[in-house]
């Protein structure tokens, strides 16, 4: 018996609570914001059914987050496409730099490799020179005849850009 007692005082306290929710409405202006309140403040009263009616601003607010929505796709669409395209990028020069590695474990000289990995390859070059033409400046590194013939190695931004043989081939 008492459980039922409690269960009609909960059900009384939520009409209670649902009446208390129907009370008079507030707006507060403070410091710059807009502010709405059950109880009394320097604002003024709304009429709840005037409340209700600025519902209908909810209209225009849904339009405005459909606006919102669309522009984030938008930009959602320019940021996968620019993804897209840094994911290429980064493809590209995984793929140059594994071509690099490769190329440096056999002791070959490609384009691309840095003037450590080309010291490392063949030794101390026994000429550097500098040169600078329209495309920028280049760094020419010239090696003597170790029984290959004389190399030349050409790098421009600190990569090797050209790589010459001048000697015989061997049989």
């Amino acid at each position: 018996m008492a459980s039922k007692r409690h269960i009609i005082m909960f059900g009384l306290g939520l009409q209670l609570a649902a009446l208390a929710a129907q009370a008079d409405i507030y707006r507060c202006e403070q410091d710059g914001r807009t502010l709405y309140t059950d109880h009394p403040c320097a604002g003024e009263r709304i009429d709840p059914e005037l409340a209700s009616r600025a519902g209908a601003g909810d209209a225009a607010n849904a339009a405005s987050q459909s606006e919102r929505g669309r522009r984030w796709e938008q930009e959602s669409a320019v940021s996968q496409g620019q993804q897209r395209k840094a994911d290429a990028e980064w493809l590209e020069r995984h793929a140059q730099e594994k071509r690099i590695e490769d190329a440096y474990r056999r002791r070959e000289v490609v384009a691309g490799m840095t003037p450590d990995q080309i010291r490392l390859i063949l030794g101390t070059p026994d000429r550097i020179g500098k040169y600078a033409d329209a495309q920028g400046q280049d760094d020419v590194w010239e090696y003597p005849d170790r029984g290959t013939g004389r190399s030349t190695v050409i790098f421009r931004d600190g990569r090797v850009l050209q790589y010459r043989n001048t000697g015989k081939r061997r049989r």
